[in-house]
């Protein structure tokens, strides 16, 4: 349901205005199987679609193509209560980023030296603002830019919280 919004927004906020240099590519995940779910796969196509016939942000990106990370509703877990509801309420959104990490470095994906992990709650505010990471994506001073969760959903139980959850990345981040 987010995407024609999501999407809609490049429209106003475009991620380019001229040819960033390098060849981008859109990657979109679903968490479960297409085959599952014809709804979501008629989403990405729709997507897909758009940027065939050539909306305002196609001369960005090289391809739109989608993949589905195959995950049961049973993995397929986000509880908005989080970790004082219950240990695993982020393990759909790590399990597709595992499956996003992996389909990467295995080559599922194709061959790239860098990407951006961007979830679907990111709103770009900035004009151009591709170009402002695919500079940042080239800087071969760092392997993961991007900042920690700085929410504050998590204030009430913070002191039970696991380092590991505690100090993460957001997901939002370039990766090379």
């Amino acid at each position: 349901n987010d995407m024609p919004e999501m999407f809609g927004l490049w429209n106003t906020v475009p991620p380019c205005e001229s040819p960033v240099g390098v060849t981008v590519d859109v990657i979109l995940v679903y968490s479960q199987s297409f085959e599952d779910n014809p709804a979501a796969q008629q989403a990405a196509q729709n997507v897909i679609t758009s940027f065939e016939s050539g909306t305002a942000w196609s001369s960005c990106f090289g391809s739109v193509r989608a993949f589905d990370a195959k995950l049961t509703a049973q993995e397929d877990v986000y509880d908005a209560r989080g970790y004082a509801a219950r240990n695993d309420w982020a393990n759909g959104p790590n399990t597709v980023f595992l499956f996003v990490m992996r389909s990467f470095r295995d080559g599922t994906f194709g061959n790239y030296d860098a990407f951006y992990f961007m979830e679907f709650d990111a709103v770009p505010v900035r004009d151009n603002w591709l170009h402002q990471f695919v500079a940042e994506a080239y800087d071969a001073t760092v392997a993961i830019r991007g900042s920690r969760y700085r929410g504050d959903t998590w204030d009430p139980y913070l002191s039970s919280l696991p380092a590991d959850v505690l100090f993460h990345v957001n997901g939002n981040a370039i990766y090379n």
